[in-house]
């Protein structure tokens, strides 16, 4: 049976280094992209019953269409950290050895004696300080949490960044998860700020993603857009939402990585 990490306070972590070197690119300009990888599975029903040499193929995949369409930051949801049916295949480092980033902050939200996982964000920018963050467990499904990384852009401005995964059953568990993020946010020092993941929602009136954008004064990406990101049941489910510091030059979808979910693909410009 899975451990159930205990929610509460955010729990430092050492980003992971890879061989690849920092992006030196000398322009104010963000290029990220979010993504639930579905713990490598791709589009199969599970990802228990997978050998590892599959996982490892769909991430490799995965790596090489990051190269065609490269990103700065990528924020993972549903993240192996190990699994020893996969011979304990730590698969955000082994995706950003193969896609060129150079750390990798990853977070445990699900832990059991054989498996661990959770959000995760891979950087080609230095990570000066991360944490990982779980909400409290809801009934009938596995805790989610966040990811948040203090990174340097190219240009040496500093700002956050968070990796998140919402609950996907209860509207009233998710409000209770954004309200603790909110919380967590204004707690920190004041950056420019950039929230990504799998919301498990659509954008509504006094919906959870409406909330959250408005108590940060996020902005949105055309949210009442039909921008169908979980094709499986046509729905919007993957965000980005960033700070009045920066704009949007471009958001796409990428449906080329292997997962039931499309990724979420944007370009960002720091304005101030």
């Amino acid at each position: 049976m899975p451990k159930w990490l205990q929610a509460g306070e955010a729990k430092k972590i050492s980003p992971l280094s890879t061989q690849h070197g920092f992006c030196d690119q000398r322009k104010d300009i963000l290029r990220l992209s979010t993504f639930n990888m579905a713990h490598g599975r791709g589009r199969s029903l599970s990802h228990f019953t997978m050998r590892r040499k599959k996982i490892e193929a769909n991430l490799i995949s995965t790596a090489q269409q990051i190269q065609v369409s490269p990103v700065d930051l990528l924020a993972l949801q549903e993240a192996e950290a190990e699994m020893t049916w996969h011979k304990n295949l730590h698969q955000s480092q082994f995706l950003a050895e193969h896609a060129g980033f150079s750390q990798v902050a990853q977070g445990e939200h699900v832990r059991g004696k054989r498996y661990s996982y959770g959000t995760a964000i891979l950087s080609k920018l230095k990570i000066v300080h991360s944490e990982s963050h779980v909400f409290p467990r809801s009934k009938f499904t596995f805790p989610k949490g966040f990811v948040c990384a203090e990174v340097i852009s190219h240009c040496q401005k500093h700002f956050r960044v968070i990796s998140l995964h919402l609950d996907f059953l209860h509207e009233k568990t998710r409000q209770r998860q954004i309200h603790m993020l909110c919380q967590y946010i204004q707690k920190q020092t004041k950056l420019p700020l950039i929230i990504m993941g799998d919301f498990n929602c659509q954008y509504r009136k006094n919906g959870v993603l409406e909330k959250l954008a408005q108590e940060l004064e996020l902005q949105v990406w055309n949210p009442q857009e039909k921008i169908i990101s979980f094709p499986k049941l046509g729905l919007r489910l993957d965000w980005i939402l960033i700070s009045k510091e920066m704009r949007f030059n471009s958001y796409e979808l990428w449906d080329d990585l292997a997962s039931d979910h499309l990724a979420v693909r944007a370009e960002l410009e720091f304005i101030s």
